[in-house]
C-alpha cells in the first residue's frame, strides 16, 4: 500500500525536524520540508504531495495564508494548518482559505494523526461529491430536455444548455432570481399565468405534468409553446430536502403537425357534405337544364317563352359551375387526366388573367426549360390558375405584381412535414405569389374551407380555393400557403412528375348538333324524372328506347328477348338494391363485353374513378345537357363501331357490337 505523502511548511528548523520524525513513525512519507511560502509553493508543484501541513507564521514576504491561497488556486490538495498563538485576524483569513483542519502547537502524536485522517478522509468525500455533481451537471447539460432547478425559496440554482437554449437564459444570469422571472408560462387560449405550480412543489410536494396549451416567454419576449413538468427535490422516496425541479421541451413542431392533422381531417369531412350535396343538386339540375332545352328546342326564338326557358338554362348552369367546385373540393369528380406541361398549360391562359386581373396588376410569368411533365386534368389545372389569379387580384385592389413561376422539385423528409399532407418526391412546382394585403395565421387556417371568405356579401362566394384544394389533392398533388399581413401571399403547388405518357386513340364524329341514331340503348336510371327526359331525348333522336329504374330491373330486361337487341347500356352508377357497377359486372359474367355509358353526380368507387380517370371506361358526368348526352352516346356507339372494324375487317353479324372487347366490365374486388 502506497504511503500518504505530507508536505510540510514550517520555519523552526527543530519544529519541522520534530514533525518529521513523528509522522515517519506514525507510517507517512514526508517528501520535503521548507521553511517560506514561496519554497512551499515550489515543494507543492514538485512533490505533488497527499496534503499539507502549513504554519500560519512563516518568515518572508508570504505567511502561510497565502502560501494555501497560491496552492490550492492551482492544486486540489488538503492543507491542515499549523498554529500557536495566532492573532484573531489571520485566524480568519485562514479560515477564508477553507482548510481541512487546525493543529495546535506543541504537538500531541495522538491529535496530529487524528488530524491528518479526517482531513484526508474529507477531501476524498469532497472530490467524490465534486465529482458527482459534474457527472449530474454533464448528464444534465447532455440531455435534450430542458432543465431548470430552484431551490427552497424558489430561486434558480441551475439550468441546463436546453434550457439556456429554449429560455433565452444563461446559467450565470439566471442564478439567484426568482424561477418565474427566468421561467414566464401563460395559457395559451387565455393568455394568463397558470396556477402557480412550482410554489405548489415547493409546499405542498405536488408532482404535475402539463400538455401543449402552455407557452413559454423567452427573455427576447418570442413564444413558443411547451409541455412541462414540475416536481419536488426529495432524499429517497419521501422526504422533502428543499427546491424544485423543471422540465420542459418545445412542442411547437409536434403542435403544428397535430393542427394539420385536424385540418386534413376537417377538410375531409367537409368534403364528404360536399360531395353528397352535389351528387343531389347535379340529379336536380340535369333534369332543369335538360327540359329547359327540350323547351328551346321546341319554340321558336321569337317566343317570348323562348327569353324565360334561356334564363332557366343560364341559372342552372350557374348552379352546375357550383356544384362542380363543391365535387372538386370533396375530390368526387371524376378527372380526365392526360401528360402535360405546365409551361403550355400557364400560357393557354395567360390572355384571360391578363383580362381578370386588370391593367393596375403586373403579370409576370416564369417559365422552366426542361420541366418535367405531370398527369392531370388541363382544364381543371387552368381552373386552379384562374381562380388563385382572382384570389390575388382580389388582395392587391390599389395594383401590384401578380407572379407565376414554375419549376422541377424534390420534396424530401423534412419539406414534407411542412406541407399539408405532405410526401416526399420528385414533383413539378407551380407558385403563384402576390404581394397585395397578405392573411392572418387564422385565415391561412381555413383558407381552403369551401364557402370560407374574408370579402363583403356579395364579393365572393369562398369556393374558389376550395376548389383548388379539391382538384390538386385529387391529382395526387399537394398544396401550401405562406403569407404575412402586409407582404402577400404564396400559393405553392407541386404535380407529381409523370412516369409514362399516355394518349387516347378515338374515332371521329360527327360535331353537328344533336347526333341522330336507330341503335336500341338500354337506359337505367332511378330518378323517374331523369329517365323521362332521357328518354324523350334519345327517343327524338330516333333511338330505340328500353328503361330500367335499378340494376334489378335491367337484368330483368336484358335476360328477356328484347334484351338480345341492345346495342348500348347508359347506367347510373348509384341506385337502389344493384349499383350500375354490379349490374356491370352481372353482364360480363353473363354475356361477355358491352358498351357501356356510366354516368352520376359524383362517385366515390375508387375502381370506377380510376377506370375513368385512366381512359378504361365511359363516362358522363352530371348535370350533362341534352346535346352533350346526344354527342356523348353517338361517340361512344361510333367508337364501338370503329373497334369492331379494327377487330373484324368488315361489318357483318360476327362483328355485333356484343361480340367485341368490352369497353369496360367491372369486377368485384
Amino acid at each position: 500500500m502506497n504511503k500518504t505523502h505530507i508536505l510540510i511548511v514550517e520555519d523552526e528548523g527543530i519544529v519541522a525536524k520534530d514533525l518529521q520524525a513523528l509522522l515517519k513513525r506514525l507510517g507517512y512519507h514526508v517528501p520535503a520540508t521548507v521553511g517560506t511560502g514561496e519554497l512551499a509553493i515550489q515543494a507543492a508543484i514538485q512533490n505533488q504531495p497527499d496534503l499539507i501541513l502549513m504554519d500560519i507564521q512563516l518568515r518572508g514576504s508570504m505567511d502561510g495564508v497565502q502560501a494555501s491561497a497560491a496552492i490550492t488556486s492551482q492544486q486540489d490538495v488538503p492543507i491542515v494548518y499549523l498554529t500557536a498563538n495566532s492573532d484573531e485576524a489571520t485566524l480568519q483569513r485562514a479560515k477564508g482559505t477553507a482548510p481541512f483542519g487546525f493543529l495546535v502547537k506543541p504537538f500531541e502524536e495522538r491529535a496530529i494523526q487524528a488530524g491528518i485522517e479526517m482531513a484526508l478522509y474529507k477531501h476524498r468525500t469532497d472530490k467524490k461529491m465534486r465529482e458527482r455533481e459534474q457527472w449530474l451537471s454533464t448528464t444534465l447539460t447532455s440531455i435534450a430536455d430542458a432543465v431548470i432547478t430552484t431551490d427552497a425559496d424558489g430561486k434558480i440554482t441551475f439550468l441546463n444548455t436546453a434550457a439556456e437554449t429554449l429560455s433565452g437564459w444563461s446559467l450565470g444570469d439566471a442564478v439567484g432570481l426568482p424561477y418565474a422571472e427566468v421561467f414566464q408560462i401563460v395559457e395559451e387560449s387565455t393568455r394568463l399565468v397558470p396556477t402557480d405550480r412550482v410554489a405548489k412543489a415547493l409546499t405542498a410536494g405536488a408532482t404535475g405534468s402539463f400538455s401543449n396549451h402552455t407557452i413559454l416567454v423567452r427573455r427576447d419576449t418570442s413564444e413558443v409553446h411547451i409541455e412541462h413538468s414540475v416536481a419536488p427535490i426529495r432524499q429517497g422516496l419521501q422526504e422533502l430536502i428543499g427546491g424544485c425541479v423543471i422540465v420542459f421541451n418545445d412542442v411547437s413542431e409536434r403542435k403544428q403537425l397535430e393542427e394539420r392533422l385536424l385540418q386534413v381531417q376537417k377538410m375531409d369531412a367537409i368534403g364528404k357534405l360536399a360531395g353528397g350535396i352535389a351528387h343531389d343538386f347535379n340529379n336536380a339540375i340535369t333534369a332543369i337544364v335538360g327540359y329547359a332545352e327540350m323547351i328551346l328546342l321546341k319554340i321558336k326564338e321569337t317566343d317570348p317563352l323562348h327569353s324565360d326557358a334561356r334564363q332557366i338554362v343560364r341559372a342552372a348552369e350557374h348552379s352546375a359551375r357550383l356544384t362542380h367546385q363543391l365535387l372538386a373540393f370533396s375530390r368526387k369528380q371524376v378527372l380526365q387526366p392526360r401528360s402535360l406541361s405546365l409551361n403550355a398549360e400557364i400560357a393557354g391562359v395567360e390572355d384571360m388573367v391578363r383580362r381578370l386581373i386588370g391593367e393596375n396588376i403586373r403579370l409576370e410569368i416564369s417559365a422552366a426549360p426542361d420541366l418535367w411533365r405531370t398527369m392531370a386534368d388541363a382544364g381543371q389545372i387552368q381552373q386552379v390558375v384562374i381562380n388563385l389569379a382572382i384570389n390575388a387580384r382580389d388582395a392587391m385592389p390599389e395594383g401590384g405584381c401578380l407572379k407565376l413561376q414554375v419549376s422541377n422539385t424534390t420534396v424530401d423528409a423534412v419539406q414534407a412535414l411542412r406541407i399539408s399532407d405532405g410526401r416526399p418526391g420528385e414533383f413539378v412546382l407551380l407558385t403563384v405569389s402576390d404581394n397585395g394585403t397578405g392573411m392572418t395565421r387564422e385565415t391561412m387556417q381555413r383558407v381552403f374551407e369551401p364557402f370560407f371568405t374574408t370579402k363583403g356579401p356579395g364579393k365572393g362566394s369562398g369556393i374558389g380555393l376550395a376548389t383548388c384544394y379539391g382538384i390538386i389533392r385529387q391529382t395526387s398533388g399537394m398544396i401550401s400557403v405562406a403569407s404575412e399581413i402586409g407582404s402577400g401571399t404564396t400559393f405553392s403547388i407541386y404535380l407529381p412528375k409523370a412516369i409514362t405518357t399516355e394518349q387516347a386513340v378515338t374515332c371521329s364524329q360527327d360535331d353537328a348538333e344533336l347526333p341522330q341514331g336507330t341503335e336500341t340503348i338500354l337506359l337505367v336510371e332511378d330518378e323517374e324524372i331523369l329517365r323521362e327526359l332521357g328518354v324523350e331525348v334519345l327517343g327524338s333522336l330516333g333511338y330505340r328506347m328500353l328503361v330500367a329504374s335499378d340494376g334489378t330491373e335491367a337484368v330483368r330486361i336484358l335476360s328477356s328477348e328484347a334484351g338480345s337487341d341492345i346495342d348500348l347500356v347508359v347506367t347510373d352508377l348509384v341506385m337502389p338494391r344493384m349499383s350500375g357497377r354490379e349490374l356491370v359486372t352481372w353482364m360480363g359474367e353473363r354475356f361477355g363485353a358491352m358498351p357501356v355509358l356510366f354516368m352520376s353526380g359524383y362517385t366515390d368507387d375508387e375502381i370506377i374513378r380510376n377506370a375513368v380517370e385512366g381512359a378504361e371506361i365511359e363516362y358522363l358526368q352530371k348535370p350533362f345537357t341534352p346535346k352533350a348526352l346526344a354527342h356523348k352516346i353517338r361517340e361512344v356507339l361510333d367508337r364501338s363501331s370503329c373497334l369492331q372494324r379494327s377487330a373484324f375487317g368488315r361489318d357483318s353479324d360476327e362483328g355485333r357490337l356484343r361480340s367485341q372487347p368490352a369497353v369496360f366490365v367491372a369486377h368485384e374486388h
